[in-house]
């Protein structure tokens, strides 16, 4: 009974020290849920603190045309723009806004997004090693016309092998430059599944391009899954003028399935 009793002794403490150790793991917890939710609170407090002062400086740059050098001047809203918090929220809030206008409205805002340095954020975030952030500052950049970015854009797109990314780059190179940035397709390596060629296409029909350019370039590449992007980009828009260029395609392609998409490509236009 002695040698059991002896054997048992480690049972007691034991449970004592796993009680102790879920006591200590989910008090921890709590605190951090607490902690989470109060920086949450005051996330939320600083927005509703900030929403004024943005709506008041997007207004006056839209309606009144004051540059970001008005705002910095001005020590009420100075002390606003020296802070990260805020300018991440001003950043986005002007995005959004910019969705909404063109000409000259599209042009304030994007001189603003230019001389109040907001444009570095974006920068910055395609340089990021998250593909998640490296979309955000693609799309910021596309959706604020910043065509000198356009080769940082169009060299994301052609290294990466994250599909949403890469699709996002291709998109927002044929947003800043329609006609280079189909241009750029045909210096891709890799396979176009079609689930990239629609989106692709439907990144061309939204900006409602009158001439195209460059879609020759794509039916003579050696990818065979641009050749096939460039077939139907051709039908989708019409393209009637390359029938010469696909005819010739239909000729000397070895590949089955883009020839007989070039084939009833060319019965679609005679027809």
């Amino acid at each position: 009974m002695i040698g059991v009793q002896d054997k048992n002794e480690w049972v007691e403490p034991f449970l004592v020290v796993a009680i102790l150790f879920f006591f200590l793991v989910s008090l921890s917890v709590f605190f951090v849920i607490i902690s989470i939710r109060n920086q949450k609170n005051r996330n939320l407090k600083k927005e509703e603190q900030f929403k004024e002062a943005i709506e008041e400086i997007l207004f006056k740059v839209l309606f009144d045309g004051q540059t970001y050098f008005y705002f910095n001047e001005n020590f009420a809203f100075r002390k606003y723009l020296s802070q990260a918090f805020f300018r991440n929220h001003l950043r986005k809030s002007l995005i959004e806004l910019h969705k909404n206008y063109d000409g000259i409205n599209a042009l304030r805002l994007e001189n603003f997004y230019r001389e109040s340095g907001l444009i570095y954020d974006s920068l910055e975030k395609i340089k990021d090693h998250e593909w998640e952030v490296k979309c955000q500052g693609i799309i910021e950049l596309s959706e604020m016309n910043i065509k000198e970015s356009f080769e940082d854009i169009a060299w994301i797109s052609l290294k990466t092998k994250n599909k949403i990314l890469k699709i996002t780059a291709i998109n927002a190179c044929i947003r800043l430059d329609a006609n280079r940035g189909i241009m750029h397709l045909s210096r891709h390596l890799d396979r176009f599944d079609v689930w990239t060629q629609v989106n692709i296409i439907d990144a061309i029909a939204k900006l409602n391009i009158e001439h195209l350019e460059g879609i020759d370039k794509l039916l003579k590449s050696k990818n065979k899954s641009v050749v096939s992007l460039g077939i139907k980009i051709s039908k989708t828009f019409q393209l009637a003028e390359l029938l010469p260029d696909i005819e010739k395609l239909t000729e000397t392609i070895e590949s089955k399935s883009i020839k007989k998409e070039g084939l009833e490509l060319i019965e679609h236009f005679q027809n």
